[in-house]
């Protein structure tokens, strides 16, 4: 029984969790995780209608064709906003959903965009974003032994060598969420494909039109998006938006430091609304 911890029946992944009253939230995962990433800043934000949703081809989505590109991911995020009866909402994502949050606020969905550690950025392809693509199909091909034989949950050392990726400091992230993580990742439907999809739409087109407050956060510890490799070519696109640079935190702080995150996202908040507020 205790091998198949992590795959149980009351784990089972869904599509998108919804919590909260008040300003339309919607929260958007990074690669490889899922929905399940945002709930310690979710829970720290009861003021907000959050909805975060897992895309297609990651635990909990849907399906994702071998021919898609990164314009169908969004697809389904705009899908779900139109079932929950949402025109536009604040945007929260983190590295591939950071450009999902981007595209959202180009098309027009949002009402604030924060993107975090955003995805896209390759304007030049280096030895260095060869490497990190290699290590991502290796990930993504290991994901299903790994998940057949519960390998990661008998060695922590390992896990925690993973979870290294996600945080500077794996031993901030809550043990319960450390999991999530693991069993996210060793669920992703297919990451290869969502991998290609991305591949044939890089870099980001027409973040510059974004009409809306943009937030760039970088953190100065990522390992997997270094900003001083990336983060010049969203703020040279958007010279007006906010940049903000986490100190001492890997790429997914709303795991490593979700605190931290729920007070950035709901300031922002605030602080994008507060004029038309004043207006009114």
């Amino acid at each position: 029984m205790a091998r198949r911890a992590l795959f149980t029946r009351r784990y089972r992944p869904s599509g998108s969790r919804r919590t909260g009253h008040g300003e339309p939230l919607l929260l958007i995962h990074p690669f490889m995780l899922s929905h399940h990433s945002w709930r310690p800043v979710a829970e720290r934000l009861p003021q907000y209608d959050v909805l975060a949703v897992s895309m297609p081809g990651h635990y909990g989505g849907p399906g994702v064709s071998l021919t898609a590109r990164f314009d169908d991911l969004v697809d389904h995020l705009e899908a779900e906003m139109d079932r929950h009866g949402w025109d536009t909402a604040h945007v929260v994502g983190n590295s591939l959903g950071g450009w999902a949050a981007l595209e959202l606020g180009r098309r027009g969905r949002a009402r604030s965009v924060t993107a975090i550690a955003p995805a896209g950025g390759y304007d030049s392809l280096t030895l260095r974003d060869a490497a990190m693509v290699a290590s991502f199909l290796v990930a993504a091909a290991g994901r299903r032994p790994a998940r057949l034989t519960n390998v990661l949950p008998l060695l922590p050392a390992v896990a925690s060598l993973g979870l290294r990726a996600v945080a500077h400091d794996p031993r901030q992230i809550v043990p319960a969420d450390a999991r999530h993580v693991i069993r996210t990742a060793l669920g992703a439907t297919h990451p290869v494909r969502v991998l290609l999809a991305c591949a044939r739409s890089i870099p980001a087109p027409g973040i510059e039109t974004i009409p809306v407050p943009v937030h760039l956060v970088f953190a100065d510890k990522d390992v997997v998006i270094p900003p001083r490799r990336y983060a010049p070519y969203f703020t040279d696109r958007l010279p007006h938006a906010k940049v903000t640079t986490l100190q001492g935190v890997g790429h997914c702080p709303q795991v490593e430091v979700p605190g931290l995150v729920a007070e950035m996202v709901h300031d922002f908040v605030v602080a994008s609304t507060a004029p038309v507020a004043a207006t009114a």
